[in-house]
């Protein structure tokens, strides 16, 4: 407690002017006034306090008037949808926190816990570009016919496995400079994680720019190229003799650094000694093999898109890296984000008055990003947002994070993350200080509560009770855990902690016109031819291809599209419905759960 003296002086002398008044009336002979005014005196003077509680802990829910910034227009299209709460909407729009960028999102919640709800709720709104990672390929089946014929977007989807339908995408092929090339190759090598080993990531890494830049150099698609020279018939002689033979001086220039010889003053007898040379080449191989299957070789041929469509007008690229194949298709998988995001940045900085104000925003949407990682995750986070990209991860736990990107990693995401949102965790263990429900415990804050006590002491006839303040979390690890499936806590900005309702796709008019556009089809027509082998090597078989025709369905029924007098109808901005009319979700949408939340959305 803390006394003001101005008002204890204040209530002092209110307590002397009540006992003199008292008096002077009794003196007059007015005693039951006198005797009155004393006893509102005092009631007045007692319930004057002149000492007030620290109250050095304030946690306490947002409560609706601190969301006003959350809840301005949250349908417009340009904002991230994070939950709802007291019966509204809250989005992430520019300007909400002062800014003009959006900030970076992640949730947290384990296996179907919602988290992909909420990736559909905000690709059914979002007007901007996209990227999205699907390794289910649920989130394009039940938005990719939308974003195309609702939202008038360009959609393209890359899958990697042989037998399925897919659009093309050359990640080389925007790389203007030799430093993006070397870059790209060092990256794609991954020294960093071979610890001890690095050095032969680090000298194959010069091989692989030399291929690269002799693909690019000749107008090939690189992939296809590397699988040529890869696995030519006399290794990696032929390989480096071929390349030589182009005459292009950075290719001769990576070819030497690599063999610490120009390749036609090599001894090749003597090269077969030298296990340095020949485990660098052979990490090469090793890394770059699952690149060369028929279904990467087909993806990778040729380009329907470029990066930099996303930042000029709205284009939606999935990314369908079956989960089942990740093991093999990491490597392309970053591969291709690396591409995306780097000749974007590039294509930024290069041109900045025009794309910080008539630029397309873009979201990227890396779902279970610790199955599918971007090695680069970190680095993206730190760097994009002022540019028009802007993250929405989504992760089982905290764990995760350290455990794919290392502490520092960890640690960088989340200084860099505005909004994260916390799905209900399974895990209740108070004592787990790393938990993600603990994390959620010491991130909402303490509050003051009062502690009464009763005491009687031994041979005392009476009870002595006393009250004091005390601090308590305003959310514990436990009471975390038991919250409804429905409900989420969210961390954003400035604000203080919001308790809050999931997002829920059907809830929205916009799920129920989208059930009506199925996933577009892919024009899979050989147009453009991919180049051989034999421009490489003229002795070597031709390049592999994919039989395109084969890719086709046998029996391939599409759903009719819907006529244009019905898609005149169609509403255009998706507006919140409180209950679908049919009660369906579709498939990979996760259980529904009708009851009310606590917080009464």
């Amino acid at each position: 407690m803390r006394v003001n003296y101005a008002k204890f002086m204040l209530r002092y002398l209110l307590a002397m002017l009540v006992v003199s008044a008292s008096l002077a009336l009794f003196m007059l002979g007015l005693w039951p006034l006198a005797l009155a005014s004393l006893l509102a005196g005092f009631w007045f003077v007692h319930n004057f306090k002149d000492t007030v509680a620290e109250r050095r802990y304030d946690g306490h829910f947002a409560r609706p008037a601190e969301l006003d910034t959350l809840t301005h227009r949250p349908l417009e299209g340009d904002g991230v949808l994070i939950g709802s709460a007291y019966r509204t909407l809250l989005a992430v729009r520019p300007g909400s926190a002062g800014k003009k960028e959006l900030g970076h999102f992640m949730w947290f919640g384990p296996n179907r816990s919602g988290k992909g709800l909420s990736i559909t709720s905000n690709l059914l709104q979002w007007r901007g570009s996209a990227l999205v990672v699907d390794i289910k390929g649920e989130i394009s089946e039940a938005t990719a016919g939308y974003r195309q014929d609702v939202l008038g977007q360009k959609v393209i989807i890359l899958n990697p496995s042989s037998f399925e339908r897919s659009h093309r995408f050359d990640p080389f092929a925007e790389m203007e400079t030799d430093e993006q090339i070397f870059s790209a190759a060092t990256a794609f090598m991954s020294p960093d994680q071979d610890g001890e080993n690095a050095v032969f990531a680090q000298r194959a890494a010069a091989a692989l720019a030399a291929i690269i830049k002799a693909a690019k150099v000749n107008g090939w698609p690189v992939i296809p190229t590397l699988d040529g020279l890869l696995y030519d018939a006399e290794g990696l002689k032929g390989a480096a003799l071929k390349l030589h033979k182009l005459g292009d001086r950075m290719v001769s220039k990576w070819l030497t650094a690599f063999l610490s010889k120009a390749p036609d003053k090599m001894d090749w007898a003597a090269a077969e000694n030298d296990r340095f040379l020949k485990n660098s080449w052979q990490r090469l191989v090793t890394a770059a093999q699952y690149l060369t299957t028929d279904g990467v070789i087909h993806m990778t041929s040729a380009s329907d898109f470029r990066a930099r469509d996303l930042m000029d007008r709205p284009v939606t690229v999935y990314l369908v890296f079956r989960e089942s194949e990740l093991d093999l298709t990491l490597p392309l998988f970053n591969l291709v984000v690396d591409s995306i995001i780097r000749t974007m940045l590039r294509t930024y900085d290069l041109n900045v008055p025009h794309y910080s104000q008539h630029g397309v925003k873009t979201l990227g949407i890396f779902d279970e990003a610790y199955r599918a990682t971007p090695h680069n995750l970190p680095d993206y986070s730190a760097t994009v947002s002022g540019r028009g990209i802007y993250l929405c991860m989504y992760v089982q736990s905290l764990a995760q994070l350290g455990e794919r990107w290392g502490r520092g990693g960890k640690t960088t995401l989340l200084d860099n993350i505005h909004t994260k949102i916390f799905l209900p965790s399974v895990d209740r263990n108070e004592s787990d200080k790393e938990s993600t429900a603990a994390f959620v415990s010491n991130s909402c804050g303490q509050y003051m509560v009062e502690d009464r006590s009763l005491n009687k002491q031994e041979h005392a006839h009476e009870l002595s009770s006393g009250v004091r303040l005390t601090t308590r979390e305003l959310i514990t690890a436990a009471e975390f855990g038991q919250l409804k499936p429905t409900h989420s806590v969210i961390l954003t900005n400035e604000l203080p902690p919001i308790f809050a309702h999931r997002l829920e796709p059907w809830r929205f008019k916009s799920f129920e016109v989208a059930q009506a556009f199925p996933l577009p089809e892919i024009d899979v027509s050989d147009d453009l031819e991919t180049p051989e082998r034999a421009e490489v090597a003229a002795e070597a078989p031709p390049v592999t291809r994919v039989n395109r025709a084969a890719l086709e369905p046998q029996a391939a029924q599409v759903t009719p599209s819907v006529g244009a007098d019905q898609a005149a109808t169609t509403p255009q901005t998706a507006d919140l419905d409180g209950a679908a009319a049919s009660g369906k979700s579709s498939a990979g949408m996760g259980e529904r759960h009708e009851e009310e939340p606590l917080i009464g959305f």
